[in-house]
């Protein structure tokens, strides 16, 4: 009998513990899911319109939470900016600091008008709040009414910018990443003339590092000399409209992981520069 009674309350305690341990998860669960919509919420409208500009976006987090996002908004002088960025890493943190990045890029270029000086004071910044992680980032300021597009990466993948005559242009980061604990070092920004009908391509390095099934890269050249990703590009940027182009791009980029690695975060915007009047 007291072995029975020894039992039955060690089965007891057993059970109380397994349904703390379930409403546990369960709370945790329901976190996530919070912070999840919290972060979807950040991000823009997948198709957006401004001044002389139309835009198309995807994302895909490979965990609930992700590091990689995007942003676009009206500039005061009127023109339009594109941010894209990937901080280090994945889970709540990752998504915490992209909430943090975001505001502080939005504030800063309402005041600054040079894409290089806002990805300076954003690292300013940041080091103030004393965050452990990096980030890639890439800005690009549109304006219409100057007839140019400036732009400035940290560390981040190139923008692929397709000009009428179908020649495609890489907006190179000529910077290294955000908030690395190195020197602060004033950042270089890049401009290239804008035409009617410029495609413009920005990325996350989900799709040009995702290995195919027999282990190469997507964005490693043949024997031909180009790669499934410059392929890839080219007919997302000669889509006649942007949501096509990214619809085109993930076809492929999906054709090539199948059956293979390479499952990450993907983040991009396709944008379509439109007559200045």
């Amino acid at each position: 009998m007291t072995v029975l009674e020894t039992l039955a309350e060690r089965a007891a305690e057993r059970q109380e513990l397994e349904e703390r341990v379930a409403n546990h998860v369960r709370v945790l669960e329901q976190n996530l899911e919070s912070a999840r919509v919290f972060q979807e919420r950040l991000l823009p409208p997948r198709r957006w319109k401004g001044p002389r500009i139309e835009i198309a976006s995807y994302y895909a987090a490979s965990e609930r939470l992700s590091g990689d996002f995007f942003d676009y908004w009206r500039l005061p002088d009127g023109g339009s900016a594109l941010f894209i960025a990937d901080v280090m890493g994945h889970g709540a943190s990752a998504a915490m600091i992209t909430g943090i990045v975001k505001s502080q890029v939005r504030s800063l270029s309402s005041e600054i008008t040079d894409p290089g000086s806002v990805l300076y004071a954003l690292e300013e910044e940041l080091a103030k709040v004393r965050i452990g992680s990096f980030l890639t980032a890439l800005l690009v300021f549109d304006h219409p009414a100057e007839g140019e597009l400036l732009y400035c990466g940290a560390g981040h993948p190139p923008a692929l910018a397709l000009l009428p005559g179908e020649t495609i242009v890489r907006l190179e980061s000529t910077g290294v990443p955000i908030n690395t604990g190195l020197p602060l070092a004033a950042r270089e920004t890049g401009s290239i003339a804008r035409r009617p009908d410029l495609r413009l391509l920005l990325l996350t390095d989900g799709y040009g590092e995702a290995a195919g099934p027999d282990g190469s890269r997507f964005d490693e050249a043949d024997l031909a000399g180009s790669s499934p990703f410059d392929r890839a590009v080219h007919d997302a940027l000669s889509a006649p409209l942007p949501e096509e182009g990214l619809r085109r791009l993930e076809a492929s980029w999906t054709g090539f992981v199948a059956g293979g690695a390479g499952e990450d975060d993907r983040a991009a915007v396709l944008a379509r520069l439109l007559p200045a009047s």
